[in-house]
Order: structure tokens, then sequence, then C-alpha cells
């Protein structure tokens, strides 16, 4: 099957005789130094980490972890929960986010909730769920990277087959609106991974997605979740645009992150976070991101569209199959904490 040509800088992209070049020869270095400028000054001037060189320099007696800090630290800043609210420090600044604010007091709860974990930066080998979280939002910083410092680069996929490729790729194209994707990994991802963690292990040994090796089963339903049906739903939106645009993007994994969590939830509260003193449950945020596809994306939002409803129910039909195939209705009740 013969590529479909385009013009991208002077050349017909897909004509025989035009020669990609190398991904590196795209790079623009005055961009490179644009981001990693900044990046380094908040790098150096982030305390926590300026403590943990000095603690690597010089390592003092090991300290009670009832007297450590409630620390956690993100790189180019840090957030420290305190009793009175949460620190926000960088570039050598401390900022409080009180709890008792009138205004912002639910979001200053929502920081220390979510984000004050005490975690480590990169990854944690004894938790499958952040380990993942961390993974994905990393991939979508440095995928959104690549398409900053290479604005010339010619949109080029991964796979030969486009099927293959919008199951295993598209999800990771160079996000639109990296911010809102990664807020939404954060918010909404990562509790769906928790619980996916959670329910796991108790799934009966007879069922399809379980092979007896928890790491195993928690790789296999996230991939699903990710590729099967993020990925694969951007390659259902791909084929019915009229337009022939190709359809890629995060928001369908975040769509079946939340089908899956309402309905992993349908017992217990599906509360996701409090903001500005509403409470954002998984349905709502769901629904209410149709209009967003809607505003950002005035000439193709019917497939972006289908593609969000089409991943959301899939989401929401993979946690109803492990709910099904939890061995036995003690383990059920104990999941929903009603024993």
């Amino acid at each position: 099957m013969s590529r479909r040509r385009y013009i991208h800088d002077g050349s017909v992209i897909g004509d025989p005789s035009w020669i990609p070049k190398p991904w590196h020869a795209y790079i623009e270095w005055k961009r490179v130094a644009c981001v990693m400028l900044p990046f380094l000054i908040l790098l150096v001037t982030n305390p926590a980490n300026q403590q943990a060189w000095r603690d690597y320099i010089s390592p003092s007696t090991k300290k009670s972890k009832w007297l450590a800090p409630r620390l956690t630290n993100f790189g180019i800043f840090s957030l420290e929960e305190k009793i009175e609210g949460v620190v926000i420090s960088g570039l050598q600044h401390h900022v409080m986010c009180p709890f008792k604010s009138p205004r912002f007091g639910s979001t200053c709860e929502v920081l220390a909730d979510k984000l004050c974990h005490q975690k480590p930066l990169l990854w944690d080998t004894t938790d499958k769920a952040y380990t993942t979280h961390r993974l994905l939002c990393w991939v979508l910083i440095l995928s959104s990277l690549y398409g900053f410092c290479c604005p010339k680069a010619p949109p080029r996929r991964f796979f030969a087959h486009p099927v293959a490729d919008g199951l295993l790729a598209s999800v990771f194209y160079t996000p639109q609106y990296l911010l809102h994707d990664l807020a939404n990994e954060t918010f909404c991802v990562y509790p769906t991974l928790v619980e996916m963690n959670s329910i796991l292990p108790k799934l009966n040994r007879s069922s399809i997605l379980c092979t007896g090796d928890e790491t195993v089963d928690f790789m296999i339903s996230v991939g699903i979740m990710i590729f099967l049906f993020g990925g694969g739903s951007n390659v259902i939106a791909s084929r019915i645009d009229r337009q022939g645009s190709y359809i890629t993007g995060f928001f369908p994994v975040i769509a079946a992150a939340l089908g899956y969590y309402q309905r992993i939830n349908v017992i217990r509260t599906s509360i996701l976070m409090n903001f500005f003193g509403c409470d954002l449950t998984a349905t709502r945020l769901y629904w209410s991101s149709i209009g967003w596809i809607i505003l950002t994306n005035p000439n193709s939002w019917f497939p972006r569209l289908i593609a969000w409803l089409t991943a959301g129910l899939a989401g929401s039909f993979l946690a109803k199959y492990h709910l099904e195939n939890i061995a036995g209705w003690g383990d059920v009740w104990r999941f929903f904490g009603m024993t």
C-alpha cells in the first residue's frame, strides 16, 4: 500500500525519491537550551535537592522516621505537609498553602492528599502502581519535549502498519496539552492503577486475565487499558474521521481509567478530589471532559468524542470483569470495606 503523500518543509513526503533524515537531524539546539536552562535553575534552587546533596556528601546518623519531615521531592520543586498546610518550595523560596484558607483550603487539601505521598522521584520497587504512574508521566514529558525541540520533524509513525501504530504508540504521541494530560494522569489514572493493584491479587485463579503472578497480572491489565482501550479507541476514531486525520493523544487512556474507577467504586464513593469545595467524582469528570474535547478540538471533536466514549465504556467493562471474578464473596465484602 502506498503512503499518503503530503508536503513538509518543501519536500513531498511519501514520494519514493524522498529520503527521511535521522531524528537527531531535526533537533533545534536553541529550543533545547530554552528548556534546559530553566530546568537546571529549578533543579539547583530546589531546597530539597540541596539537602539531599548535603546528606550524600556527609551522611549523618540515621534519624527516626517519626522526626523526618513529610517531604515529597519532585525534582524541580518539593512539597512538605505540615499541620497548618502544605509548604511549596522552589527557587530558594517557600510558600505556605494553608488548610484553613477560605479560598484555597480545599486545593491545599488536594495537594496534601494526592501529591504529598513521600514517594521517590523516579520509581518505587515496592509499589507497582506508583512506578507505572511515574513511567507514564516521564513518557508524556519526553514526548512533549521531542515535539518542542524538533518542530520541523515530519509526523512519523513508529510501526509500518497503521493499526499496530495506533494501538501501541498513538497514545504517547506529542501531547497537545501536556499539563492537562499530566494532571489527569495524576488525579485520574494513578488512583485507578492503585485500585487495580489492590483488586488483582483477589482474582479467581481460573479467570482469563489471571496468571498467578501478581506483577504479570498487573502488567496485562495496565497494557489492556492503555494500548487496547486507549490506542484502540484512537484507531477507531481515525477510521471514522471524514477528514482522514490520524487521531492521537492520551485522552482515551484517561477515559478508560475514569470508566474503570467509577465501576470499581460502584458501592463506595467515587470521589477523586475536592476542588474549590466541589466534590469531583469519576462520573462528573468523565462527562464534563466532553466539553473540553469539543472546546479544544472544534474541527475534530466528533471522532475524539467517539474515542472518549468507547474507551470509557471499555474501562467500565474491564472493572466489571474484575469484580465478577473475585474469588469468593468474602473477598468482595473485604474489598469494599464491609467486613
